[in-house]
Parts: C-alpha cells; structure tokens; sequence
C-alpha cells in the first residue's frame, strides 16, 4: 500500500512478554497480558482505513448499504467498497477505539481492530478488563513528515478477567500526555475524539480559546451594520447580535473523507432591526473550537462571514429564506464577544423574551406540538437513557416538574443537547427553567380520547437552573 508500511505479528501461548514488545515491528513475542485503562471511540477516515487495510466481507443477494454490527453503541453502518448479486460484499465500518492499557511496566495506546468491536458493544471489553493480546500488526504512518509516527493494531485477544483496579489511569498521566494520545486519535486526520455512547458530547471544553473577549473599551470595526441590511442588500460590513438560541452540535463526517472537524452548529441571533432573528451556522474546526464559549445571551460581534440561502434542517419551528455562514479564517477572528462582566451595561440590546407557559395551561388547552417555555421545580430525575435516530446516538433524561399552576406533574424527555454538563448539574428540589420544548400527546385509551401529555426536546432546548 502507498506510504504504508505493515508487520504482522503472530503469538502463542508459550510465554508472556512485556508489552513494550508491540511496538517494535521486528519483536515476534509471544503473547502480552495487560489491562485496558480506558477507551476512546474515533470515527473512522480514508486515511486510518489506508493504514488498517481494514474491509469485511459479506455475501448478499441485495445491493444495497450493509449493516455491520453496532461498534460501541454507535451508529453501525458499514459503507459498501463494491456491490454485486450473489457476490461478497466489501465494506468499511465507521468507528473504531483506542485502548490504554498497562502492564505495569508502562502505558500504552493502541488500536483494536474494528472487526471486533461488538467486544466493547457486548461489555465484554471494558474498562479495567485484563486481556491477552494474541495477534497484533504495527502500523507506520509515512505520511508523518520526520520521525515515522507507528501504532498496534490488535488483531485478536482474550479476555483473562474483568474488574482489575490495581492500575489508575493517574499513573500514566505524563506519559500519556507525551503521546497525544488524549487529545486526538492517534492514526487518524480527526481533530478529536467521538463521544463513547452519543454523537453529540465532544469535549467541547479542551479545544476552548477561539473566540476573544472584548471590552466595550476596546476598538472596534469603524463601520457596521445591522442584520436586516445584511440580509436585504449585499452590505458585509461587521454588525453585533445578541445569541438568542443555540442548537446542539451536528456531525456530518463520512468514512471515506479526511476532513479534520465535519461538524457545526446554528445559532438564532438579534438585534433591533430583526426581532425575528437570522440563523447563523458555524462550520467544522470553528465549530468544534467555539461551541463550549459562545452561549445564550451573549453579544457577539462578527467580522467575517457570507449570506447564503437556508438549509432548512428541521431546527427552528420559524421559517428563514437566509442564514449566515461562518467558517473558520486564517487571517483574523470571524467571531467575537463581549465581556460577560459587561453584559449588564448592554442587556437593553435585543434583548431575550421567554414567555412561560404553565402545566395547567400545556394540559387544558391541549397545546399538542406547540413549542413551550416552562419553569418548574425538579421532583424526579431519571437516569440518562439512549436513543438511535437517523444513524446517530443520543442520550436523554426525564425531568419531573412541578409549578403553582396545578396539582399535575409535567414529564420532560430532556436531551444532552450537547450539554451534558449542564443536565449533570440538575439535581432534585432545584428550580429550572427549560426553553422550546415540544408538546407530545399519547393516546391513553382506545374507548375515549385520554391523552398523556408530556414535553420532549427541540434541537435548540436550553435549561438555566437558579443560581
């Protein structure tokens, strides 16, 4: 294969050897017994398939996409190689972990073979499970200018026992940080890792820094604009907007790409000239980077971006003919924002409007799929749950509330919304407010028209709790 070079490694039970063995392509040790510290999920690329030399074979009498087991509760379609009636069938998985794994002696990231991935989703591969490595293959990236970047890709193990605490992860810190392996996939051109059981909850907070903060001091562009100029004319001058919703993170990576960040998010901003608001979609890297500092409420300004006609993916109930795109510059912040310290002196600028709509209301007046406003007090907090929609993974919790307005509890199916931690923080007894929910109703009974009414996440749902 072009710019790859692979040593393939068989090993039997005669002995164990010590696990700095596999990363020497020359080393044919025996077995290596080791425990697994912790694993990450990557989302596979061309490239990392161009080392692994990684396809399934499947016979089908249909051509059509192929399904491959479900690689750590994530999304398991394989992307078809070649189609053929009554013929094998190649195709690609989509996801792929890394393992950190120790035998005392030293830690050690590794790749495990997609092929046996449904290991991680059958728990069977976890966590602080000991394995035996049995077969392996070095990887070398000759793609990597200077010193030739190398990896392990397990090829086959064995589950020795699971539950081994004896090894922490704390231990390994410093080497660990030295292999990057932390940060970002190790044989792969993705900027980070996929979240383990959703496709959604980046570690938004390790790639923070991207958007500045200024003060209302500071200099700033000598000409602007409002959005209503902008979206009615061909005016591109820097204009200010107060972020009025925000959507959760969109993935949009294929196998067969090298693209660093595939993802964005939509923003609805302000200002005087737009109570309706203007979308504005920020695109890959920019995306991954700004997402964790860019919030509802905050006044940003905006340097450098197009207008283009709206996408209409299903995350505003309101219709828009245009949206802002931002994507990441290489000459200077295309985004900005003012110091939250100072948002006080500006909340008069567009400012936010949430009316709330009480449970008496939601259930007398039968507001089936209205988008509502609540604010109630959390009695009951379920445990995070999962879902598959449209080939991806989320995960969701069911909020219990209760406000003056009735004797009634109101259940709410509340999304990460790529906020994880904002729903973590949640906690019974606690006031909250949760924005552009959903109403659902269920029929009850087939002898009359009894319903069950409950709320249910919109992509741009956001939750403030009480300080």
């Amino acid at each position: 294969m072009n710019g790859v070079s692979n040593v393939d490694h068989g090993m039997n039970d005669m002995g164990l050897s010590y696990l700095s063995s596999v990363r020497d392509p020359h080393e044919r040790s025996t077995s290596v017994e080791c425990v697994v510290l912790r694993i990450k999920r990557f989302h596979v690329d061309s490239h990392f398939l161009h080392l692994a030399d990684i396809t399934y074979e499947k016979t089908s009498n249909v051509a059509t996409t192929v399904e491959t087991h479900d690689s750590s509760n994530s999304s398991s379609h394989g992307t078809m190689l070649g189609q053929n009636s009554s013929s094998h069938l190649s195709f690609y998985p989509k996801d792929a972990f890394e393992l950190t794994v120790t035998d005392s002696t030293m830690a050690l990231i590794v790749i495990l073979s997609p092929t046996m991935n449904p290991m991680i989703v059958q728990s069977q591969l976890k966590e602080h499970t000991r394995i035996r490595i049995t077969k392996f293959k070095v990887l070398i990236d000759e793609k990597v200018k200077g010193k030739q970047k190398r990896a392990t890709l397990i090829h086959s193990l064995q589950i020795v026992s699971q539950n081994n605490l004896e090894y922490s992860l704390d231990d390994f810190s410093e080497i660990l940080d030295e292999e990057k392996g932390n940060i970002r996939p190790i044989m792969s051109e993705r900027e980070y890792y996929m979240p383990l059981l959703d496709d959604d909850n980046f570690e938004f907070e390790m790639f923070t820094g991207t958007v500045p903060q200024i003060s209302l001091e500071d200099p700033t562009p000598d000409e602007t604009c409002q959005l209503a100029e902008i979206i009615a004319s061909s005016k591109r001058n820097a204009f200010f907007a107060r972020i009025y919703k925000k959507s959760k993170i969109r993935y949009y990576g294929k196998t067969y790409e090298e693209k660093a960040c595939p993802m964005f998010y939509t923003l609805l901003i302000t200002d005087k000239s737009t109570p309706k608001g203007v979308p504005v979609t920020i695109w890959n890297d920019l995306a991954l980077h700004s997402y964790a500092e860019l919030n509802i409420g905050d006044v940003i300004i905006v340097d450098e971006y197009r207008v283009k006609q709206f996408y209409d993916s299903g995350v505003f109930t309101t219709k828009f003919k245009h949206e802002i795109s931002i994507n990441s510059s290489k000459t200077q912040q295309p985004i900005q924002k003012i110091d939250p310290k100072q948002l006080e002196a500006v909340k008069e600028f567009a400012p936010l409007s949430f009316p709330v709509t009480t449970i008496h209301e939601i259930v007398e007046l039968s507001l089936s799929d209205a988008i509502v406003h609540v604010l109630g007090a959390v009695v009951n907090i379920g445990p995070y749950l999962r879902e598959r929609l449209h080939s991806q993974f989320s995960r969701y919790k069911y909020l219990t509330l209760v406000d003056p307005s009735s004797d009634q509890m109101m259940s709410v199916k509340v999304y990460t919304n790529s906020r994880k931690n904002l729903l973590d923080s949640v906690h019974v007894g606690q006031v909250i407010f949760i924005s552009d929910l959903c109403v659902k109703q269920i029929s009850t009974s087939i002898e009359d028209d009894s319903k069950f009414t409950y709320l249910e996440s919109t992509f741009v749902t956001h939750f403030f709790t009480e300080e």
